[in-house]
């Protein structure tokens, strides 16, 4: 999990994460599934303050392009840290199939001006981030 100031909307600081999973569910099938727990969320909400919810796919195994509205790979991937870092450590050999290169390099050369620290994730009582990770300077 990681931190940092918000994007496109006046707000406090977001706290970002990226996850990878299998899925048995056609792509639109699983987006119509990420936006109603948005939903359920109060993401739509007409008094809602702030974003309290936002879910994206950003890879669906190699598919580039247009699909019903969905373009994948999702551009936030090569624009926004809080998207590429965690990409990066998650899936640092994985190769971006728009642009052909590797996570990890992808983020090694990247240049984005963007504020981002990684925190602290307990789930269940058991830490999840790495101490090494935790250690490292911001970015």
């Amino acid at each position: 999990v990681f931190e940092s100031a918000p994007v496109g909307i006046k707000s406090g600081p977001f706290f970002n994460l990226v996850v990878t999973g299998l899925c048995e569910l056609e792509l639109h099938e699983l987006d119509r599934r990420l936006k109603f727990i948005e939903a359920d969320n109060g993401r739509y909400a007409p008094d809602r303050v702030g974003l309290p919810l936002d879910i994206d796919v950003l890879l669906f195994s190699d598919r580039v392009g247009n699909f019903q509205g969905l373009e994948l790979p999702r551009a936030e991937i090569l624009k926004n840290a809080f998207v590429l870092w965690p990409l990066a450590l998650l899936a640092p050999e994985t190769v971006h199939p728009g642009v052909q290169r590797s996570f990890a390099d992808l983020w090694q050369a990247a240049t984005i001006n963007q504020q981002l620290r990684p925190v602290s994730f307990q789930w269940r009582g058991v830490e999840l981030t790495p101490a090494a990770l935790l250690a490292s300077p911001d970015r």
